[in-house]
């Protein structure tokens, strides 16, 4: 990370002052003697404009020490943006006076104008009413803080690797302002709808469907609470469809999380949405939320093993995001939601012997998702999907037999996942996603009798497993799956 950090030193250096940080040379042990031993040019002697502020972001960046740069490179481009937004950068420790003047310039408009009203109402203004003003003030200076720490900043970090404690602490902090608000008596139409959503995101990041912390109680009293917000405004006079429509999202979300009372939550979102669907049957959106509602119910009944329920709502919701594909062929979430249902209905399928329909369905998700990652090739959940893609073609394949052709896709599969492990070797989840993609390769190459194959594959994937095992030596389910790895091993014969 520290490299990282002083890497992007460089480039921001680059990009701002046309120049690299040291003297220009083409001697590469001139170069490194540079980078070891001098301090880079300070940036505003390059380009006397520059403002101080830039110049210090890039001096603590480009630190010879690597404690002294930046801990991260979220901290590094935090202090970009305070720059780029006109606040204080926190590598300055400025004072009062620096602060004041970021102040002034950040708002020189509005302080004009509040000069201007003081001087105008100065004989005549009672103190009740310039009270009243300072508290409308803090109220949207609050809202608005509220919104940037809970929307902006956590949506421009929610795709970072490791970054999931981080999120519930800004969303956290902004429910904090929000709850002092709301304590106040101020609660508005678009301040319950901002609550609600709020209390949705940190339910999302405690226990939600993507990347969390695993805090289901958390996350169920979250969605609970964004539920009675949201409620109370769909109750309410001022109530719009969008709202009955996160209503419905919102039951949604609450039934994913499982548990007691799950199709209860499912059964209430697909009321509001047929409602809504019934007197807006064009609606995009609803039609959206109305596949998604019955996806999560085939899943739940799947899990439950109540196959034919799971199959029937998978059905319904497959054609909903087929007819929407239709309609909008571009739009990638719509793509994406197809990709994963073909993927979800093969699978119901496959578990029912019907292994060409399923591969069907499979080998379209490998065509959706190879589209996807044609338009965005940097895209790691891209590339992350059309792993479980060709993983589900190449699981189909073997159980039909085809095992050179399973084996290729597995191989395929397995690349993918050895990207996204190398791409953040701390990131726990991917490694252990590569070392079983490896487990599944290694039985596919011992069916197909490459048993010096398989056993080296296996060896590989017993290696990382047990990396990881050292890191977190208590957790029981990665002990059971390295000692069912080390059984495969065993019996795998030492030669052909």
């Amino acid at each position: 990370t520290l490299s990282d950090v002083y890497s992007l030193g460089v480039l921001l250096y680059l990009l701002i002052t046309g120049k690299k940080p040291y003297a220009d040379s083409s001697e590469p042990s001139a170069v490194l003697h540079a980078v070891l031993t001098e301090e880079p040019v300070r940036p505003r002697a390059r380009n006397p404009a520059l403002p101080r502020d830039v110049e210090e972001v890039l001096l603590k960046a480009l630190r010879k020490e690597p404690e002294q740069r930046y801990g991260s490179v979220e901290q590094f481009a935090g202090d970009v943006g305070r720059f780029l937004a006109g606040y204080p950068v926190a590598v300055r420790h400025g004072g009062t006076v620096y602060r004041a003047r970021k102040f002034v310039k950040r708002h020189w408009v509005g302080l004009a104008a509040a000069a201007a009203v003081a001087a105008a109402l100065v004989a005549g203004l009672l103190v009740a009413n310039q009270q009243r003003r300072i508290a409308v003030r803090r109220f949207d200076d609050l809202r608005k803080l509220a919104r940037a720490v809970m929307f902006d900043l956590h949506d421009s970090i929610a795709t970072l690797p490791g970054s999931t404690k981080v999120r519930e602490k800004l969303v956290r902090t902004g429910l904090e302002y929000v709850d002092a608000l709301v304590a106040d008596g101020s609660l508005n139409p678009d301040l319950q709808r901002e609550v609600a959503a709020s209390y949705a995101r940190l339910g999302a990041v405690q226990g939600g469907a993507n990347s969390n912390l695993g805090d289901v109680a958390g996350a169920q009293q979250s969605f609970r609470k964004a539920i009675r917000v949201s409620g109370a405004l769909v109750a309410s006079r001022f109530s719009t469809d969008e709202d009955r429509l996160q209503l419905a999202q919102l039951h949604l979300a609450l039934g994913q999380i499982g548990g007691d009372g799950f199709e209860e939550e499912f059964t209430e979102a697909l009321r509001i949405e047929k409602e809504l669907l019934g007197r807006r049957p064009d609606d995009f959106g609803a039609r959206q939320a109305l596949s998604a509602t019955y996806a999560s119910l085939s899943a739940a009944h799947a899990n439950r093993k109540d196959y034919v329920r799971a199959l029937e709502e998978r059905r319904l919701a497959h054609a909903i995001l087929e007819d929407l594909a239709k309609e909008k062929p571009g739009d990638s979430h719509v793509r994406r939601e197809l990709a994963l249902s073909c993927k979800y209905f093969g699978s119901l399928l496959q578990r029912g012997k019907d292994l060409p329909g399923a591969l069907q369905l499979y080998e379209r998700a490998v065509a959706i998702d190879e589209e996807r990652l044609r338009a965005d090739a940097n895209s790691a959940l891209v590339r992350l999907d059309l792993s479980y893609s060709l993983g589900s073609v190449s699981a189909c394949l073997g159980e039909m037999g085809d095992l050179p052709r399973a084996i290729a896709f597995r191989e395929r599969a397995t690349a993918l996942r050895e990207e996204m492990a190398a791409a953040d070797p701390a990131d726990r989840w991917a490694n252990l996603g590569f070392a079983r993609s490896l487990g599944r390769l290694s039985d596919l190459q011992e069916r197909n009798g490459d048993v010096l194959y398989a056993r080296a594959t296996r060896v590989r994937s017993l290696a990382i497993l047990r990396s990881w095992r050292d890191k977190d030596p208590g957790n029981a389910e990665l002990a059971k799956e390295i000692a069912a790895g080390e059984a495969e091993l065993a019996g795998l014969p030492r030669r052909p």
